[in-house]
């Protein structure tokens, strides 16, 4: 048996022992039968406040089986999770080498369009931080010629994030609803 399967929930707060047993519960009650490999939870605390709570499984889950088990604890847990699991979204292990074929065209429209999203929400963040539309950056009073909608910046301004194109299909999976 592979102890590489596993599912995994990152938290943003230690858990207490009844929500750890409510985790491995709701493994229990949704996922495959026979698919979990011990009633045991490995806990490790990843960066100063992220922790990760594991269960090893006997076998990958398919995507919609992962799907099955994140409603469920949606409904269950109240604060903010991620569920990782040993297949990515498409069902290829994430250890996996994997090659993308993307035409040059989608890549560079997928670019645009992800700086775009990105850029617009920094500038939402600087606005609620206090920050304003100003001809030249001044922290004191919280200016920067950059707080304007990505399709008003003039081109010497629009900064691109370098990504590879496996990030950019993780992008597109996450904001599904900014791409029709």
């Amino acid at each position: 048996m592979n102890s590489n399967y596993y599912i995994s929930l990152l938290t943003f707060t230690p858990l207490e022992s009844d929500s750890i047993n409510l985790w491995l519960e709701t493994i229990r009650k949704f996922a495959p039968q026979g698919v979990m490999m011990s009633g045991v939870v490995e806990k490790k605390r990843i960066k100063k406040k992220e922790y990760l709570h594991t269960i090893t499984l006997t076998r990958d889950l398919l995507p919609w089986e992962t799907e099955f088990i994140v409603a469920a604890w949606e409904f269950l847990f109240v604060d903010d999770f991620e569920i990782e699991t040993s297949l990515d979204y498409y069902g290829i292990p994430k250890d996996a080498e994997t090659e993308y074929d993307i035409a040059e065209n989608v890549i560079e429209e997928l670019k645009q369009s992800c700086s775009k999203y990105l850029h617009n929400r920094w500038v939402d963040t600087k606005i609620s931080e206090g920050w304003r539309y100003g001809l030249k950056l001044n922290n004191e009073q919280k200016t920067h010629p950059s707080l304007r909608d990505w399709d008003s910046l003039p081109e010497s301004y629009r900064r691109a994030p370098e990504l590879k194109e496996s990030d950019l299909l993780k992008f597109i999976h996450k904001n599904k609803s900014l791409f029709g």
